[in-house]
């Protein structure tokens, strides 16, 4: 008690899942759940409604994409590089806002199918709690 010393707990790896890290499990949930979306909207409806389902799945990985790489950046031991990735994430928001806001501006997709697809991000995340070992937490 008191000491700072290392525990052989301290120094686990991150939870692993059946694809890598927890991060990975919910990147391929995200994209799986807007893959089938995107079928299910093809079969249901039309082209148009399954292209903004499966632009929007595409943006909900890239956005997961990209806060795990933020994630990584911020716990390194290298402060330029938490500097650069903080831009990047900045950066990311701005693409982000005015990259839908075009879609939508233009009609590229409809704004409902774009929704539909970009909430394959909650429940591949959820998803992924579900599939990933926690290792005796929350006893």
């Amino acid at each position: 008690m008191g000491t700072m010393a290392n525990t052989e707990h301290d120094r686990k790896p991150a939870t692993k899942g059946p694809g890598g890290s927890d991060v990975d499990v919910a990147l391929m949930a995200t994209a799986g759940f807007g893959l089938v979306a995107a079928m299910t909207a093809l079969l249901l409806f039309h082209g148009r409604a399954a292209s903004g389902v499966l632009v929007g799945g595409a943006i909900a990985v890239a956005n997961l994409w990209v806060f795990k790489k933020l994630g990584q950046a911020f716990l390194s031991n290298s402060g330029s590089t938490r500097a650069l990735w903080g831009v990047i994430g900045a950066v990311k928001f701005v693409v982000l806002l005015v990259g839908v806001g075009l879609l939508l501006r233009y009609g590229v997709v409809d704004a409902i199918a774009l929704i539909v697809g970009y909430g394959a991000l909650p429940v591949g995340i959820t998803v992924s709690s579900f599939l990933t070992s926690r290792g005796g937490e929350g006893t």
